[in-house]
C-alpha cells in the first residue's frame, strides 16, 4: 500500500515564508543631517559647533516632526520640564513662540527633591579609571594592622615620578631610563638588590645586610598629591534595627522598582543587589547602577563581595564616601560559579 501524497495548500507556502526572522527587510535610518542637535533640545549652545553634522534649524526640523498626537505631555505635567523639548509628540503645551522649552519652576522645583540621582559624578570616574585616587583612611588601617600594601604604593609612587620626567625635557632617554630603575621604593627593592649585597658580603658572613627605611603611606601621599584625589570621610551613622522588617539583597531581582513596591508593603530596612568589590573601584558603571536609592528608603544599605582585604577595604571607603548609604553589607554566601571561582562569596 502505498503511503498519501501530501499537497502543499498556498496557504501554507504562505504560512513557510513568514518563518523565523526577517533578515531582509530594510531597516530605516533617520540620516544624521535631519537629526536636530541635542544641545538645541535643551535650549543651550551646541558645543561641537562647526564639527556639529546635526541640524540646527527648528523651524525645518518642526515641519518634518509631524504633527502632535496629544495635547497634554506627562513629563511636563509631572515635573514642569520635558527634557525632549522640541522633539516631544507633545510639544505643543511646553513650548513658547520661540520654540524654547517652557520650564515649570515650582513644579520641577518640588520634583527634584524626590529625584534619583548619579551614585557616580563623571569627575569621579576618571579618576578612578586612572588610577587617581587615594584611600587614605584604608592606607591608615593596612599599616596598623601589618597589612602588605607595598606594591601598590610603589605603583602611585612610580607613575608620579615617571610624569615629572616626561614633562623633563632636558635629560636624554637614556638617563631617563636609567633613574626609573630607581623609582621603586624601598617596600619592593630590596629583592632586587639583595644578590648584589650578598656578593659583596661573601667575605664577612657575620655582616648583617643594610636595609632602607621603609616609606610610610603619609610620607608617599606627601610626593603624590598633586595628581591624586583623597577621599573624604563621612561621620559614622548610627542605626537602631530593632524590631524592623529587612528585606535581604536579591541578586537581579532587588533592583530599586522592587525595592519600592516593597517599601509600600511595609519594609523598614532595604537592601542593593550584590555588586563587585574589584569593578566599583575600577569605576564601571554597570556596577555602580545598583547602588541607586529612591527617597523613600529611609534606611538603605549595600551589599558587596571581594576575595582580598585590601580591594574590599578601599571599596568600603569608596562607597562611605561618594554614596548616601546607611550600612554595607559583606556577602560571604554566593554559589555563583563568577564570584566562587574568584575566591569571593561562598568560597
Amino acid at each position: 500500500m502505498q503511503p498519501p501524497t501530501l499537497v502543499l495548500l498556498k496557504t501554507d507556502s504562505l504560512r513557510k515564508g513568514r518563518k523565523g526572522q526577517n533578515k531582509k527587510r530594510r531597516a530605516y535610518q533617520q540620516p544624521v543631517s535631519q537629526m536636530l542637535c541635542q544641545f538645541l533640545i535643551r535650549d543651550t549652545e551646541c558645543l561641537m559647533k562647526e564639527r556639529c553634522k546635526k541640524s540646527h534649524d527648528k523651524q525645518e526640523f518642526l515641519s518634518k516632526k509631524g504633527p502632535d498626537i496629544g495635547e497634554e505631555c506627562v513629563n511636563f505635567k509631572l515635573y514642569g520640564l520635558c527634557n525632549y523639548g522640541i522633539a516631544c509628540r507633545y510639544g505643543s503645551c511646553h513650548l513658547d513662540k520661540d520654540l524654547s522649552n517652557i520650564i515649570d519652576v515650582e513644579r520641577n522645583g518640588k520634583m527634584k527633591i524626590y529625584e534619583v540621582k548619579r551614585t557616580l559624578p563623571k569627575e569621579m570616574q576618571s579618576k578612578l579609571r586612572s588610577k587617581k585616587v587615594w584611600f587614605n583612611r584604608s592606607y591608615q588601617y593596612f599599616e596598623a594592622n601589618g597589612i602588605d600594601f607595598s606594591n601598590e604604593l610603589n605603583t602611585h609612587l612610580q607613575r608620579t615620578q615617571l610624569k615629572k620626567l616626561k614633562a623633563d625635557d632636558s635629560p636624554p632617554d637614556s638617563n631617563k631610563h636609567e633613574n626609573m630603575e630607581n623609582l621603586s621604593i624601598s617596600n619592593g627593592s630590596e629583592n632586587d638588590k639583595a644578590p648584589q649585597n650578598r656578593i659583596n658580603n661573601e667575605g664577612d658572613p657575620h655582616k648583617k645586610e643594610e636595609k632602607e627605611p621603609k616609606l610610610t603611606a603619609e610620607e608617599v601621599y606627601d610626593q603624590v598629591k598633586e595628581d591624586y584625589y583623597c577621599l573624604q570621610t563621612k561621620p559614622k551613622k548610627t542605626l537602631d534595627l530593632r524590631g524592623k522588617l529587612f528585606l535581604s539583597p536579591l541578586t537581579t531581582v532587588g533592583n530599586l522598582p522592587f525595592r519600592r513596591i516593597c517599601k509600600e508593603y511595609g519594609a523598614d530596612i532595604t537592601c542593593g543587589e550584590m555588586a563587585l568589590c574589584e569593578e566599583l573601584v575600577q569605576g564601571q558603571m554597570s556596577e555602580w547602577a545598583l547602588m541607586k536609592r529612591h527617597h523613600s528608603e529611609d534606611i538603605f544599605g549595600v551589599q558587596i563581595c571581594g576575595n582580598q582585604p585590601v580591594m574590599t577595604a578601599k571599596t568600603c571607603e569608596l562607597i562611605n564616601s561618594e554614596c548616601d548609604v546607611d550600612f554595607i553589607d559583606l556577602n560571604v554566601g554566593c554559589p555563583i560559579d563568577m564570584v566562587f571561582n574568584r575566591g569571593a562569596g561562598s568560597a
